[in-house]
């Protein structure tokens, strides 16, 4: 369920280029894709992180402490609605967001997230 290798290279070169900050992840299972985009962040960068799966959750928090990201990055676990309704209602914006959830809500997932976009950078892995 984690994204390709050449996915995580991808989501770096752009973070890396574009001089991201600030990324909302929708969906994490066990961390790659955040821990992937902390690295390629700099210091003043931030991952806001939202998935419903606590044990997968624990497993990603421990691996982005061990590479020592994990101020950088805030994992909220639950419902990926109620919690993207949370962020919009306190008015966060992003310069990124990476969308690699329950496929079947990508499009209310966007609909939700599109007018929270800096710079309307927006990747999902399965849409090409």
């Amino acid at each position: 369920m984690q994204i390709a290798v050449s996915q995580c290279h991808f989501l770096h070169l752009i973070i890396k280029i574009s001089k991201i900050k600030k990324i909302l992840e929708i969906g994490t299972f066990t961390g790659y894709s955040a821990l992937s985009m902390a690295l390629a962040m700099d210091a003043d960068g931030f991952i806001t992180c939202l998935d419903k799966n606590e044990i997968t959750s624990d497993v990603a928090n421990n691996f982005f402490k061990k590479a020592n990201v994990d101020k950088k990055i805030n994992l909220i676990v639950g419902n990926a609605s109620e919690s993207l309704n949370n962020l919009i209602n306190e008015n966060k914006i992003f310069d990124l967001i990476f969308i690699d959830a329950d496929k079947k809500n990508y499009k209310n997932y966007f609909k939700m997230v599109f007018p929270k976009l800096n710079n309307c950078l927006l990747y999902t892995p399965d849409a090409a």
